[in-house]
């Protein structure tokens, strides 16, 4: 989540609280009536502002009126105020705004001194497909325009290399929105919220409308992989507003797995390099969103390279997504020649050096339209930091080639699974369902039922036992039981609904029993010879969750054994290796 705090305090403006924008969305958060009549000077807006949107699709922009909302006029134009429009062809904020995270924006409401009827809005847009988290507004003033305010406008991070140094420098950009000039005062810079560093500018004058950058001499430590947060503010003594003193940005040394860019947002993504012609679309019959090249005489390569990864676990595995099809339509594969390959290649000293890890060429590639996904263990590169490269070489022909879904999976110890049940009416009926939940985040999932059904929700059941599979976008899955029982007549049952999750697990699963009224109970857990390891009694229980820890044993199958006042049930619980 991006936009999951305010700038200050708790609340702000947002376009979505829980989740993402609409498609086809256009939205407007519209100021009360302002009255400017005794304004001699048109006055200025000031705000914090987070974006995170679809690049060149979805934007936002701010408009004034001065007739109470009848007409209505942008309000300024890139490369005015301070971080004003990033798109300056269109004049609007889009993807990041230019500027990561939370930051100040301020501009003057030109026009607008001497009228009493003024609004001020802002205008969201979205295009109808790819959605993501929104904008964001907080702390927003309307004032008259001051003597004395040097604003912080950009902070940003030097390396060595991208995946950090032990001398990273900070350089913090200085904007003088006064009308009197300003000089001669400190900055700083804070790391992860460390002590700050303070320098002076020096012998700086800034005039009204200056724009400098001081690049600090005293640098930091970035050669720990991890996110630095970095946080830089001018100490201007005689300013007159404060808000926009300070500015943050992060700097990421690698990306944590599991990763997923499935290329959807059209976007390249952060800290990846594409070689110069790739297009990421969707085109030539492919699937989904790509990046592709033509390749041939007059390209004979491509290249596509990740950020820096890790560090890597012993389990983690990279797959993806290609396929090679001639050109121009696309609708047939190719053949690769002896001199046509794709190379999927590791780097662990941050990309000064690659191994080739993956090879494909036409001996082992199947020609086909469709994609075709590999999948190569990573166990051996475990606590590197690597950075991924798929080199492909042109050797004859004319073809495009495609990459799609370059994925690092790494499973959770559990997705987390849970069921509402809601049992039949009778023996003979079949009206029950059960329904699915996951606590893991690694959606969206697939479902498949000991039924063969692939729904989240299944219904139309009898009593008995059922299993689903769940699987997250990365491909891990877990197995999740549920019985469904209801009261018998003839031997009225103790013990009603079982869950037991996750199952397979790598080390604790927990039990949920409900009983059909308060009964004295007992919770076991049996090896697979039948031996006790662990037990809990229970008076007058309605209901009980119950963690089963295995992390101490063996892989392999054990039971589970609930016993409620002569009744039993018996669960069977798997130790994945």
């Amino acid at each position: 989540v991006l936009i999951g705090n305010a700038a200050n305090g708790t609340s702000a403006w947002v376009t979505n609280l829980n989740g993402s924008y609409n498609n086809n969305e256009f939205s407007y958060l519209v100021s009360p009536c302002l009255d400017f009549s005794s304004f001699s000077e048109d006055p200025r807006i000031a705000f914090s502002i987070i974006l995170n949107t679809e690049n060149n699709y979805d934007e936002a922009w701010l408009e004034v009126s001065t007739d109470n909302g009848e007409t209505w006029s942008k309000v300024g134009a890139a490369g005015t105020g301070l971080n004003w429009y990033n798109d300056a062809t269109n004049n609007w904020w889009e993807d990041n705004g230019g500027v990561p995270g939370w930051h100040y924006a301020q501009n003057i409401l030109e026009g607008t001194a001497d009228s009493s009827d003024v609004r001020v809005r802002f205008v969201f847009s979205s295009d109808g497909s790819v959605v993501r988290e929104g904008v964001g507004l907080d702390n927003i003033l309307i004032s008259a325009q001051l003597d004395q305010d040097i604003a912080a406008s950009t902070t940003e991070v030097a390396s060595a290399t991208s995946c950090g140094s032990p001398n990273d420098t900070i350089a913090i950009s200085l904007l003088n929105l006064g009308t009197q000039p300003a000089g001669g005062f400190d900055v700083a810079y804070s790391v992860n919220g460390g002590d700050p560093v303070v320098e002076n500018i020096g012998n700086v004058l800034l005039l009204p409308g200056d724009e400098f950058t001081y690049t600090f001499s005293t640098t930091f430590d970035a050669s720990v992989p991890g996110t630095y947060v970095i946080r830089a503010w001018a100490e201007y003594g005689n300013d007159e507003f404060l808000l926009n003193d300070t500015v943050t940005t992060s700097f990421r040394t690698s990306v944590d797995a599991p990763l997923r860019e499935d290329f959807e947002d059209g976007a390249v993504p952060a800290g990846w390099m594409l070689s110069s012609g790739i297009t990421i679309g969707q085109a030539h019959t492919s699937p989904s969103l790509v990046a592709y090249d033509n390749l041939y005489s007059g390209t004979p390569s491509m290249e596509v390279t990740t950020a820096a990864i890790g560090p890597l676990e012993s389990e983690d595995t990279l797959s993806f997504d290609y396929r090679y099809v001639d050109f121009f339509s696309g609708e047939d594969p190719t053949i690769l020649t002896t001199g046509d390959s794709l190379i999927v290649e590791v780097s662990l000293d941050c990309g000064i050096s690659f191994f080739p890890a993956y090879v494909v060429t036409g001996l082992n590639h199947l020609p086909t339209t469709d994609m075709t996904t590999v999948e190569l263990p990573l166990g051996a590169l475990a606590g590197e930091i690597v950075i991924i490269r798929f080199r492909a070489v042109w050797g004859d022909g004319d073809y495009y080639l495609d990459l799609d879904n370059i994925n690092i999976r790494r499973c959770p110890e559990s997705l987390q699974l849970s069921a509402e049940v809601v049992p039949p009416t009778s023996q003979s009926a079949e009206d029950g369902s059960i329904t699915v939940a996951t606590g893991d985040p690694s959606g969206p999932f697939t479902y498949l039922w000991s039924t063969g059904d692939a729904t989240k929700t299944l219904s139309g059941l009898g009593e008995g036992l059922y299993s689903v599979t769940v699987t997250n976008v990365y491909g891990c899955s877990e197995t999740l039981e549920v019985e469904l029982l209801i009261n018998s007549t003839r031997a009225p049952s103790r013990i009603g609904n079982i869950v037991l999750a996750p199952n397979p697990t790598k080390g604790t699963s927990l039990l949920s029993v409900e009983f059909t009224r308060p009964v004295d109970a007992r919770i076991q857990l049996l090896n697979p010879v039948g031996q006790l390891l662990f037990e809990t009694k229970e008076e007058q229980a309605v209901r009980g969750t119950y963690e089963l820890d295995l992390r101490r044993h063996s892989a392999g199958l054990y039971l589970v054994r609930i016993i409620a006042e002569g009744e039993v049930k018996v669960a069977k619980l798997v130790k994945a290796r």
